[in-house]
């Protein structure tokens, strides 16, 4: 699969989000390893990656701040204001991931990626749409799980030293 292929298909799969929320297509992202189609409407932002080397595809969504996706750099600490999560995170939350067999196997190596983005589409519109017409009530949890997972990461690679990063 080339780029220019991997943007159709991002653009045919979540054609849902253009006819029923008002999403469009705004950027385009062609870096070596890391394809990027990013979507918006008025209040948020999906980001559909494709991890070339890695045969992976991942879906975050994003609370627009003054009409951009705030893209969180660096490590994550405990005041870190987080406006992006992923659908996996989301999906969890809403304790539906564990329901669907799909989602043992998420990579390109498994299904095809129209696969893969239907799914994702599919997953936004059963249990996403609060998020894709900007209630964002749900990223307090969303929150509250990668906050942990970053904690656990650093007391992992740090020790008691995670303590100075203000864990």
């Amino acid at each position: 699969m080339d780029q220019q292929e991997f943007f159709k298909t991002c653009e045919k799969s979540f054609a849902l989000l253009s006819e029923q929320y008002g999403f469009s297509v705004v950027e385009k992202k062609k870096g070596q390893f890391l394809w990027e189609c990013v979507f918006k409407n008025g209040t948020t932002g999906i980001r559909v990656m494709y991890e070339v080397r890695e045969l992976y595809v991942r879906v975050m969504i994003c609370q627009l701040v003054n009409g951009q996706i705030n893209r969180t750099a660096g490590e994550i600490r405990p005041d870190t204001v987080i406006t992006c999560f992923g659908l996996d995170d989301l999906l969890s939350v809403r304790e539906v991931r564990g329901e669907n067999p799909f989602y043992h196997s998420l990579n390109v190596a498994r299904h095809t990626l129209p696969e893969l983005l239907e799914q994702y589409v599919q997953d936004l519109e059963n249990h996403g749409t609060d998020l894709l017409l900007g209630d964002f009530s749900i990223f307090d949890s969303l929150d509250t799980i990668v906050k942990n997972r970053a904690k656990q990461a650093d007391f992992k690679e740090w020790g008691d030293r995670a303590q100075e990063f203000g864990w």
